[in-house]
């Protein structure tokens, strides 16, 4: 399937791939649309912790908020992006963040977290997305990154120039946010933070890629078990197994364990020819009854 740039939106993360639901919507602001995992439970709404974990050298798993938090991606010397929701987030196409993530190395997947939703057909095109940014080194760009957050930084304290002054006639302090008494812009406030991002990697060899969805529960973890499948020709089971051991919150949806399975029993490629038009017999016969779930429920994604 073809990667192709999200069409008519402003904040496109770079390569594209479209969602296979289909019917209306009724999610609300959330780029990651419905929380359900199909467990009967809803996970908390976002916060501003992230939440990443390495799964293997160089291939993280995340949430919402480890995606777009400049620091953390800093920290990891994260290089790619793989993200799975229902629509991109604005934050992703800061010129911070395009500096550590351009868009040709940020992947966005169309995706619910639904009993209908299809990854089994994204899957290869996703799997090798990662191959190629894992093997793909990167300089590092932070301390460019650092100095268009000092811009912004000191532009937020001219804004607010008047109010500072009242400030310092209170005796208030006189350094703009996000310097030091030095006078040299710290990203992370005075103290400088995990105190270890002075030295923050020269040279990401191989890449370093996040994958992440809303919480790094079930999407997410969907992609990463799928790629380490294929990656060392293992079972779903076993896979999972060691993903869950490493983020004891995974928690794939039924439907998700199902393509799991199927991406087992496939041999870890759903396609019949190069091109990736021809379904397999069993990719063809999970379609199918996808498609049969889907008019029962009148074309509304589930």
């Amino acid at each position: 399937m073809p990667l192709s740039p999200l069409p008519g939106h402003h904040h496109a993360p770079g390569p594209w791939l479209p969602s296979h639901n289909h019917g209306p919507s009724s999610h609300g602001a959330s780029p990651y649309g419905p929380y359900s995992h199909g467990h009967g439970h809803s996970p908390a709404p976002h916060t501003t912790t992230s939440s990443l974990t390495e799964i293997e050298p160089g291939l993280f798993l995340g949430d919402w908020a480890s995606s777009v938090d400049v620091g953390t991606l800093m920290r990891h010397g994260i290089t790619a992006i793989v993200s799975l929701g229902h629509g991109p987030a604005a934050a992703w196409s800061g010129p911070a963040h395009r500096k550590l993530v351009p868009a040709a190395r940020h992947l966005f997947v169309a995706c619910d977290d639904s009993a209908t939703a299809d990854l089994l057909g994204r899957l290869p095109a996703v799997c090798d997305f990662i191959d190629a940014q894992l093997g793909t080194g990167a300089l590092s760009h932070a301390d460019e990154v650092r100095r268009i957050l000092a811009a912004e930084e000191l532009r937020e304290a001219a804004e607010t120039s008047l109010s500072g002054q009242a400030d310092l006639g209170r005796g208030g302090s006189a350094f703009a946010p996000g310097t030091s008494s030095h006078g040299q812009y710290d990203p992370y406030g005075s103290g400088g933070g995990d105190g270890g991002d002075e030295d923050v990697f020269a040279f990401a060899q191989p890449g370093r890629v996040l994958v992440h969805c809303s919480e790094g529960v079930s999407r997410s973890p969907t992609v990463v078990v799928a790629y380490l499948m294929r990656k060392h020709r293992s079972t779903a089971a076993a896979v999972l197994r060691d993903v869950k051991r490493r983020r004891r919150v995974v928690d794939p949806n039924c439907n998700f364990l199902e393509q799991l399975h199927l991406w087992e029993e496939l041999q870890y490629d759903v396609w019949e020819d190069a091109a990736r038009q021809v379904p397999k017999p069993l990719y063809r016969l999970f379609l199918e009854s996808r498609a049969e779930m889907l008019t029962a429920a009148g074309g509304a994604v589930v």
